[in-house]
């Protein structure tokens, strides 16, 4: 009888630290979210927005692949209105002083870099469009502006 009970006490402690094993091992199992409708993008936060409050875009550069349907990651080119867009803030052709970019990383982290517009615009003396890890693709962003800068009609 004591050899029974022993039998089972060893037995159930040997199971629930082996359980408890497991668990620290292999971890919980993941939870699952229950089901519920995805909201929209902010209005605030969308490209669709900047095209609502300035009209249909003659052109659209896309700055950062990853965010093209937000409105820091797309420029609006607007050629009969003479100007560009670029999250929300409308930037005239003849207050364009000087386009250029750089790398934002610090050392130890991957390149990241962003395109800058220097202007004559009071609130905006500098406006910075992140563009992401590739330096290929910064400079064609940075030959699509200036392609377009000709382009703009009087």
């Amino acid at each position: 009888m004591e050899k029974t009970l022993l039998y089972f006490l060893v037995t159930t402690i040997v199971g629930i630290l082996i359980k408890k094993c497991i668990k620290l091992y292999v971890g919980e199992p993941p939870v699952e979210a229950p089901d519920q409708p995805s909201e929209p993008p902010s209005s605030s936060s969308n490209l669709q927005a900047s095209i609502n409050a300035f009209g249909e875009p003659d052109d659209i550069i896309v700055a950062n692949p990853t965010k093209a349907n937000e409105k820091t990651g797309a420029i609006l080119v607007y050629h009969s209105k003479g100007m560009m867009v670029y999250n929300n803030i409308a930037i005239d052709k003849n207050t364009i002083v000087d386009i250029t970019f750089h790398n934002t990383a610090i050392p130890s982290t991957p390149d990241n870099y962003e395109i800058v517009i220097k202007t004559t615009l009071r609130d905006h003396p500098e406006i910075n469009i992140q563009t992401g890890s590739d330096i290929s693709w910064t400079q064609n962003v940075i030959n699509d502006l200036l392609h377009v800068l000709p382009l703009f009609q009087p």
